[in-house]
């Protein structure tokens, strides 16, 4: 029996880190029950695309996909784009919304591997876990 029944997971820096891993670990937790949602930064199209490139399929490897940039542009914050086409928001407004985003869907744990995006999630009754390539115990934590 999995841990958790919803899990939140970042595309850049976790499941892009190891693409053959997070697909074999995604498909055996949606087998055993577990709703995986992706749970990034870009625009939905852009993470959809990716994920698709990289293989993932919805209902198999992932439940739902959710976007910070359109989360953020859905509540008419404040945003704008850098050259490179980069969207970009206020700190408190972006580090805040993937904790938001995951009450929200609702997750009961976010694997991410950036440590700024845990301060939001402490007193939320969601577990955060912050990923690292090298960290074999993951895993184990998470159900597996």
């Amino acid at each position: 029996m999995p841990k958790y029944k919803s899990i939140g997971i970042d595309l850049h820096g976790v499941m892009d880190a190891k693409i053959e891993v997070f697909k074999y670990v995604t498909n055996i937790l949606m087998a055993k029950g577990t709703k995986i949602y992706v749970v990034s930064g870009p625009d939905l199209r852009s993470i959809q695309n990716e994920l698709r490139g990289y293989g993932f399929k919805q209902d198999i490897h992932y439940a739902g996909v959710y976007s910070i940039v359109d989360y953020l542009k859905g509540k008419g914050v404040n945003m704008w784009q850098s050259k490179d086409k980069t969207w970009w928001a206020s700190d408190r407004d972006w580090w805040s919304a993937k904790a938001e985003i995951c009450k929200e869907i609702p997750v009961e744990a976010m694997v991410d591997d950036n440590a700024g995006y845990a301060g939001y999630f402490r007193g939320s009754g969601i577990k955060f876990y912050l990923y690292n390539p090298g960290r074999n115990r993951l895993l184990e934590e998470i159900g597996l």
